[in-house]
């Protein structure tokens, strides 16, 4: 048996946390000497985003994977922007937010004694193209 399932879309960061090398998502500002601090306003968007994707699950947590295909070639500004998201996000306190593992993801949704749909017949792969499924 196993846990599965989609948020609607693919498995790349959240629409605006985009941190890799060449995107143009607003990073965390937290300096607040400089114009474009904006901690406020990007805590309000993951928030936004959390319980957009909350809403498409049972139960009370979710997993948003910060990375798609050639990404994290920049890792260093992704991480500085988690870890500041991630502190901004839990001071706030509407929702919390960790580093975590999709084990760990796995674990917490097993926990929460959620009922579950079965599922028996049979899960057919995504294909976008002649000869090109994906299939993990």
């Amino acid at each position: 048996s196993g846990l599965t399932g989609q948020y609607g879309g693919n498995y790349g960061p959240p629409a605006g946390f985009d941190w890799d090398e060449g995107s143009h998502d607003e990073p965390v500002q937290d300096d607040r000497s400089l114009e474009d601090y904006n901690v406020q306003s990007r805590v309000d968007d993951f928030v936004t985003a959390a319980k957009q994707q909350a809403a498409e699950t049972r139960g009370n947590h979710v997993m948003f994977t910060m990375g798609s295909d050639f990404q994290w070639s920049n890792a260093l500004s992704y991480y500085e922007n988690l870890d500041r998201i991630i502190k901004y996000i839990n001071i706030d306190g509407r929702v919390h937010t960790r580093y975590s593992t999709p084990w760990q993801y796995v674990q917490a949704k097993q926990r929460e004694a959620v009922a579950w749909p079965i599922k028996t017949d049979d899960f057919f792969p995504y294909a976008d193209g002649a000869h090109q499924f994906w299939t993990g």
